[in-house]
């Protein structure tokens, strides 16, 4: 059988267990081979399997940081590498390998490989992309705007558009908006309760905690909490996110981890991507991609609601005409 397109066929040792078959391949027991079958339109949308294990890299093992970058650095050697032969390229153990697939979001090693097959980003390494080509301040300034380019991208694959309308809907009909945030996430939360106000919601933001904190413990089930922090462990957000939720509060949050803290106090959830590189830390690539969810959310409240956003947006520019002259 002829492969199709963005078919890749992988060597395996042994046929796949029933617990870890992918059903979108099937084995072929004469050669022990796995043919990966194109999913065409299924595949839109969903995050590649090198970006599931960028998202989740702070949140692994040590041990488990050493297969993920030796996985990310040769992706394409992956699919053709059992997990003792992978174990020792990434000096660690066998154990780490499984942990790690796991971990990263898949079944086990094998699903993780029928995954990086079907990547099309596997076939250029992150090691090429981020290092050994800066040899100019040109090269520099393509590669900042190559990795907000990637952060925007990644970020979209992965952001859940329902959720975006939830959230959307829940400002739209909310009394109160309370955008939180501290640090380089707190002047998204500003730039956000800005943006809503000049549309005419009720949308604000402190960046001082403690007027954070108070603000929060008055809201009520009408109002709504959007936790912006792209840890998810930000204590101080975390804690206010609870009181918010405690009060009886509407919650959403923007972060890059699934698994945090405030994804657990927040009923809508909108995930970010961001990697680090060589000349900037994952936190100060998340800023843009959050800018771009706040953009979003206030596009579609601009889609949906237009004469009145229009409406508002007027008065608020004769406002500033008034000030101004």
């Amino acid at each position: 059988m002829e492969e199709s397109f963005n078919a890749r066929r992988i060597g395996l040792k042994g046929i796949p267990s029933a617990q870890s078959e992918h059903p979108h391949c099937r084995t072929r027991t004469d050669d022990y081979r796995v043919e990966v079958i194109s999913l065409g339109n299924s595949d839109v949308g969903r995050p590649g399997a090198l970006l599931c294990i960028r998202s989740k890299y702070d949140l692994l093992r040590p041990s488990e940081r050493k297969v993920a970058d030796y996985v990310l650095a040769h992706p394409d050697e992956i699919v053709n590498l059992p997990v003792t032969e992978l174990a020792r390229r990434a000096n660690a153990s066998d154990a780490a390998v499984i942990r790690f697939s796991q971990a990263a979001g898949f079944q086990g090693f094998w699903a993780l490989k029928i995954a990086i097959a079907r990547d099309p980003a596997s076939g250029t390494p992150m090691r090429e992309r981020e290092s050994g080509r800066i040899a100019s301040p040109a090269d520099l300034l393509d590669q900042a705007f190559d990795d907000s380019v990637r952060a925007l991208k990644d970020t979209r694959t992965i952001l859940n558009v329902q959720e975006v309308e939830a959230v959307a809907d829940a400002m739209w009909t909310s009394p109160r908006t309370l955008f939180l945030g501290v640090g380089i996430s707190g002047l998204v939360a500003m730039d956000a309760a800005y943006k809503f106000s000049r549309i005419g919601l009720n949308a604000f933001c402190y960046l001082d905690p403690h007027l954070q904190a108070a603000i929060a413990g008055t809201l009520t089930e009408t109002d709504l909490a959007v936790a912006i922090t792209h840890s998810g462990d930000t204590d101080i957000i975390v804690q206010t996110q609870r009181m918010a939720r405690t009060a009886g509060a509407k919650t959403a949050c923007i972060t890059k981890y699934a698994g945090s803290q405030i994804t657990t106090l927040s009923d809508h959830v909108l995930l970010t991507a961001s990697e680090q590189t060589i000349f900037r830390t994952s936190s100060m690539s998340s800023r843009i991609a959050q800018l771009a969810v706040v953009d979003a959310i206030y596009s579609l409240i601009l889609w949906k609601h237009r004469a009145d956003c229009e409406r508002a947006l007027e008065n608020a520019r004769a406002s500033i005409a008034q000030l101004e002259s």
